[in-house]
Order: structure tokens, then sequence, then C-alpha cells
């Protein structure tokens, strides 16, 4: 009988505790005994900090790295287990466990298909478990908690299908064949799952006696690789922090697993090229990330809507085959007024728009189509910018010519008259525009927030006009315009792209922060990790913000005074907070009472408060100007688990987003502590109850993102979501910088493929895509 101890360290709510979990094997009848039980919410392996034994692994395959011999009964005190050792795990055989495996399916040979083991957990079931490789991976998992099974998400298959099998207290204890697995949960980290596997001495007959083992398994979501690749065992040898990096070099090496990050690497490796992508945080995608801060709710936690990502970039990454899945959204807004408790609601239906706007007024509802024709047909012209880079200025001029045309064939669609009302609505404060076709405030506000969102701008302020086409040129499928909800939130969009890149080769790791480009002479040859590991590629990419890239990343020294300069005026300024609630119920509004507890159709919508017209917005402004927060801020509200269920683990809760303006960086008479982030956070849920009076008793609990919180947990300079303002004069031929729009940079070798390059912000992939193509000039 073999006895060790796991150290559970669950993370509730902020507040971190332990819990011993005493396992025993007993090799002789084939079973692991588990005395103790798991008594949170939200169970965390935060998995003994180790260290790998050296010795051990030289002389394993591949896919025995998951497994130890042990040979005593001694244990370690658990105040120990967080602290050993290397010489510790080398000298001691009775402790020895397996770091997070990311990339542990790539490791397993096709031939291990099942593998089973008897389990009793607690006083009395005994569950048959098994654990099934198919060739695909894993056919069907279930979870159990303390033997009363609460049903939990594990993770999805790349191609969207729920794993889970949702298994009650009764069946467990009549089927003894039930597919079981326990899963533990971390609120911040991916999900893992844990599987604790016995291969005895009758499995292995032509080995030798002493060569019964016990393995941990570590598998996250990051490791799940639809494609049987196999790794050869020497490209385990070169091992970098916690990951193992199958090589020294490389042909391209991307600073920052955002979605454009991970766009570009897609890219590349799509053309042959070898890739590593180095992510600082435990968790890909940047600002488009799934993750769960209160327990049993998953967040959009930044970015929160689908409809910006370029089509190219959909069809070429083909992301739905690689799991990408949303839903469409009709209706797609709505405006509740607080005074009438009237309402304004839109959709993809012209005639029904017509009939809501005419409540407010007849001439507007009759404008209205001539508005959206107007709009569509500049969006049609304007778009096609969005999938080409700029112009690059300094080349000769017989080489523009092309981009010339291409310029051309954008203006000549729209006609003389057309091109001045582009020029207009480019230049002109929304507040001007919606003026030119709308008589009623609801329908204004509602239409003009467009023009604002993410911006430090009032509807007043000149180029808004704008703000607002950059956010209604994208689209779904067909639906031009559309919004959706991503399943499984938006982090899923970058899983997509993520295994995209993977399967074409691409290498991609977490929690490996890059301290700076290594540069030899004028040209970026690599970089420095901040654990004083050096990685060498033929180009670097820079997903983080140009202000990230060429003062942290790139000395100052290196590069010229003029390009410095410039880069230094880049504005950041951000008005945003994010607040992601977890609540028990859906809110009610008085303009809409809800029929029951299932959502109605205006809950899958934007919500739009303190937008019964453009004065209440210019208002918050004036506020966020003189040093405060809006009086009245600004809030759209959105609700995914209104339609993706995947997210929320109890029957009846739900995700509320809260996109909420303006708040200062730093406020004029505070610093954001969290009493303020606090009362900030009650303030804005005391306004949602103007609207909806059950929603502050609803709240269960909330992730609040201000802009320094946003600056520090995405590392977005100033917390601004489009990696610089999407003003006029930081757009095209001017983003970043005048004379370096094209993704290239005064260091040889070095790119931006960042949010901070054209097109500018968004989820939409082309700042990746067009600067993988440049690059691929150049490697």
């Amino acid at each position: 009988m073999y006895t060790f101890l796991l150290l559970i360290q669950p993370i509730v709510f902020g507040f971190q505790y332990s819990e011993r979990l005493e396992i025993q094997l007993d090799l002789d009848n084939s079973r692991i005994s588990l005395n103790g039980k798991l008594k949170v919410p939200s169970e965390t392996l935060a998995v003994f900090q180790t260290r790998d034994c050296k010795d051990h692994i030289q002389k394993m395959d591949c896919w025995e790295l998951a497994k130890c011999l042990y040979n005593s009964t001694d244990m370690l005190p658990e105040k120990e287990i967080a602290k050993i050792e290397e010489r510790d795990v080398c000298e001691n055989a009775s402790i020895f466990v397996l770091r997070d495996a990311y990339n542990i399916l790539s490791l397993l040979p096709e031939k291990l298909y099942r593998l089973q083991i008897d389990r009793k957990i607690g006083a009395g079931n005994i569950v048959k478990v098994n654990f099934t490789l198919d060739g695909e991976g894993v056919e069907k998992l279930g979870h159990i908690r303390d033997c009363a099974h609460q049903p939990k998400r594990v993770f999805q298959h790349p191609n969207g299908e729920d794993l889970i099998v949702r298994l009650s207290e009764e069946q467990l204890s009549k089927n003894p064949k039930i597919i079981a697995v326990i899963s533990y949960q971390s609120p911040a980290r991916l999900e893992v799952m844990v599987d604790l596997v016995l291969k005895t001495k009758k499995n292995r007959q032509n080995e030798k006696k002493d060569d019964d083992w016990f393995s941990i398994i570590l598998i996250s979501s990051l490791g799940w690789q639809k494609e049987k690749r196999r790794r050869k065992r020497e490209t385990m040898s070169f091992r970098i922090g916690r990951r193992y990096f199958s090589k020294q070099s490389y042909d391209a090496i991307i600073i920052g697993g955002g979605h454009n990050g991970l766009t570009a690497a897609a890219y590349l490796a799509k053309a042959g090229k070898k890739v590593c992508v180095l992510e600082r945080r435990h968790v890909l995608g940047g600002a488009a990330v799934t993750e769960e801060i209160v327990p049993g709710f998953r967040f959009s936690r930044a970015s929160y809507l689908l409809s910006l990502l370029r089509p190219v970039v959909m069809q070429e990454l083909n992301l739905k085959k690689f799991g990408l899945r949303y839903h469409i959204r009709n209706p797609n807004s709505f405006t509740p007024i607080r005074d009438t408790h009237g309402s304004l609601t839109l959709g993809m239906d012209m005639a029904e728009n017509q009939r809501e706007i005419a409540k407010f007024s007849k001439a507007d509802a009759e404008n209205y189509p001539k508005y959206e024709h107007f709009i569509s047909e500049i969006t049609h012209s304007f778009e096609q910018l969005m999938d080409y880079e700029p112009l690059d200025l300094q080349k000769p001029i017989h080489k523009l010519l092309p981009h010339l045309y291409l310029l051309f064939k954008t203006v000549q669609p729209l006609g003389l008259k057309n091109a001045v009302d582009f020029y207009e609505l480019m230049t002109a404060p929304i507040s001007k525009i919606m003026n030119k076709w709308f008589e009623s405030d609801v329908l204004k506000a509602t239409l003009g927030t467009d023009g604002v969102i993410g911006l430090a701008a009032s509807p007043m302020d000149p180029g808004t006009g704008y703000v607002l086409l950059h956010h209604v040129i994208g689209g779904l499928d067909e639906h031009k315009g559309a919004w959706g909800y991503v399943f499984g939130g938006m982090g899923a969009v970058s899983n997509a792209i993520a295994e995209c890149a993977k399967t074409h080769g691409a290498e991609i790791y977490t929690e490996q922060e890059v301290q700076e480009v290594l540069l030899d002479g004028n040209v970026a040859k690599g970089v420095r990790l901040t654990n004083g590991k050096e990685i060498h590629s033929k180009i670097v990419m820079s997903n983080a913000t140009p202000h990230v890239t060429f003062n942290n990343l790139v000395k100052k020294e290196s590069l010229p005074a003029d390009f410095y300069r410039s880069i230094s005026q880049i504005d950041y300024t951000s008005p945003v907070t994010k607040i992601n609630v977890a609540v028990k119920e859906l809110p009610n509004f008085l303009a809409k009472p809800n029929h029951g507890t299932e959502p109605m159709p205006h809950h899958q919508t934007t919500i739009h408060m303190n937008c019964e017209n453009m004065q209440v917005v210019h208002d918050a402004v004036m506020d966020y100007k003189n040093g405060r927060y809006s009086r009245r801020p600004v809030i759209e509200m959105t609700i995914p688990s209104s339609v993706d269920r995947t997210i929320v683990d109890s029957s009846d809760g739900h995700v509320v987003l809260l996109f909420t303006q303006y708040t200062p960086f730093s406020p004029k008479d505070h610093e954001w502590t969290e009493e303020k982030k606090t009362e900030y956070a009650k303030h804005v849920f005391s306004e949602i109850d103007a609207y909806a009076p059950n929603f502050s008793s609803s709240v269960i609990g909330y992730d609040i993102l201000t802009p320094p919180d946003i600056q520090n947990t995405f590392g977005i300079t100033g917390g601004n979501i489009f990696h610089g303002s999407m003003s006029l004069d930081q757009l095209y031929l001017s983003r970043p910088v005048s004379k370096w729009a094209n993704y290239s940079t005064p260091i040889e070798s070095l790119y931006l493929c960042g949010s901070g390059a054209h097109p500018g912000g968004g989820v939409t992939g082309a700042p990746g895509r067009l600067s993988a193509l440049h690059a691929l000039k150049h490697i």
C-alpha cells in the first residue's frame, strides 16, 4: 500500500485556503482510495510547484513523461509539498509529480486507447472510470463532486460538441459502469482535468516486477489537439521555465497570445514557418478571453460580442472547423426609457424596426431605411481597406500603383455626392450626422452611441462619426451589421485560432513573459524572457501595444529619435470600465416585464441605459473631463447566457456583462482602490435598478476592471481597448505613426501585429493577418 498527499488550494472569491487529500494506492487490488472530501464551490488543482527529475525524464519515452515509480511509503509533510526542490524529487521517489503538461495529448501514442480503474470515493460508492481516447480525443467525460453530482462543464471538443455526461447521484449509485472522471476547476486558471491512472502488473506482463507505476496526467484545454501529431523524444530536451520548447530557434516569435498574435501565428504556420507564441498570462486570448472569476460563471472578461472578425480570416483559417460557433442576435438593440418606461427595440427586420421607430416619429420611420442604405453603401466600399495593408509612402511611386488603384476602387462606387457625405461622416460629430437624419432623441442616441464606444469623447466632438462606421462595418455570415454571442465566450474565438495555428505546427506557450527583444545591431534576433532564457528567431512580431513594444521591449536608445517622439504622442486615453456580473435571475425591466424565468427577446440584445438622448451622454462625458466618474454612466448591458447556457453551471443563474463609460484612468480626487471600485460598481447597479429594479438584489458576485485594471491585467496601455484611440489622426497612414503604417518598424525584422496597427481595434484578426502576410515577404 503506497500513500501520498495532494495539496488542494481552492480559490474562491479571491481567498485561498488549503485542504489535505490523502490518496492510497493498492496495487494488488487495483484500487485507489481517496480519504477526505473537497467541500468547496470550485476546486482548483493548484498543483505542487514542482521540479522534474532530469534523470527520470531522460530515461522515459515521450508518452511516459507522465509516470513515476512509487517505491516508498514515506510521506513528506504537507507544508513541504509546494516547496519541493528538484533534488528532493530525485532522492524521494514517493513524491514525484508532473508540472502542467499543456501539450500532453500530443505526447500520447495512438495505442493508448483505454485506461480503466476502480475508484472508491468517500464512504460508499465505487465508480468505474473509463478514460477513452478514440483517435480524436475523449469521447465522454463526467464530473463528480463529493459523490453528489452537480453538472459541470469541463471543456469542449474542437468541433463544438459538449463532452459532459450529466450524471445524477442516483445514476452514480446504481450504474457502476458510468463513464466518469473527477475534475478540478479553477476560476483563476485554465480549465484543468486531472485523471489518475493506475496500471498494474497484470497490464504489463512482459515488464519487470518493480515496474508497476502510478501517473498523474494534467490536461488543459490548451493542450487539446484534434490531430494525432507525435513528437520525437529529442524535441523535449530544451526547457525554458515551466514549459518545454522544441527548438532554440524559430522562423518567427510572436510576443503575446492575443487573438491578433494567434492569427499572425496561424498564417505564418500555414505558410510552413516554424512559429513560437509566447503569452505572459496563464490563458490565451488577450482581451478575447473567457475566464471563471465567480465560481460557476464564465465571463467574456474584456471583449464580449462578435461581428468585426473579418470574413477573410474566418474563411482562410477555417475557424468553424476548429470549433467556432456563435448565435446571431435578432433583435440586437433595446433601449429602455427611464421616465416613461417606454422602449425602442431594433433588429434585422426592417418593417418591424419601422414600426418601433414610428412610436416616436413617423418621419424617422420613413428615413431609417434610407439611412441604413447610406451606411451600407459606405461600409461596403470602406471595408475593402480593412483587408489590405496601408500605402507605404516610402516606396517609389510605381510600386504604389496597386494600392492607389485600390483606393480609387474604394471611393469610385460612392459617386461624387456620396463621397462628400463619406467625408462628412468621417470628420463630423456623430450628433451632426444623427440630427441630419432623425428627429427622435432615443433613436439618435441609440444609433449614436456606436460613435463614442471606447472613446473619451462626446457625441458632439468631431471625428466620432468614423468610430460609428468602424462599429457597423462588420457582420456574421451573410448578415451585414449583425452582432452575435460566441458559444463558450470570446475565449472560444482565440481558442479556435490557436487550434488552427497548432494544427499547422505552431507552438504556443503560456506564462512566458518576454523581457526584451534581442538585437544584433539594428536587427531583431529573438527574445529574452523574464527568467533570463533566450530564444532566437528570424523575425519577431509584437502583439503588444506600440507603447509597450517601444518602451518596455526595445530600448529607447535603439530607436530613431523622431520615431520615438511620434510613438510617445499616441493617445491611449480610455473611459471604459467593464463589470462582469453573476446574477441569480434575469433583469426585470419596467419597460418590458419578464414573463416567468425564461429569457425574452430583448434579453439577448445590447441593452442601452442612460441613453435616452445625446445630452445625457454628453453630460456623462463632462463629468469625466472634470476628473470624476459619470453621475449617469452610459451603460451597455449584454446577457450572453440568455442564449448560451454553457457559460453557467446553475439552471437559473445568468452572466451579465456591463460596458460602462465614463471613468477616468486617474480620477481627480481618489485612486482606484478596492473601496472606490466597489463604490463605482454599486453606483452602476443602482443606475440599472432605475430600469430593472431587481438587478442589485440579484447580484451574486462580480469582477470589475477599471482602466488601470485593464492595463495591468491585459497589458493594454491606458486601458484603451483599441491599443490606441481610433481618432482620425491615428488611423490608416498614421497608425501607429506616419511613415510606419505597414507593420514594419525601424528595427529590422521586428513587426507590429496587434490592434495598434492598421486597421485598429476590435476583434477583427485583420492586423494579425496583414502583418503576417507582410512579414512573409521578408522571411
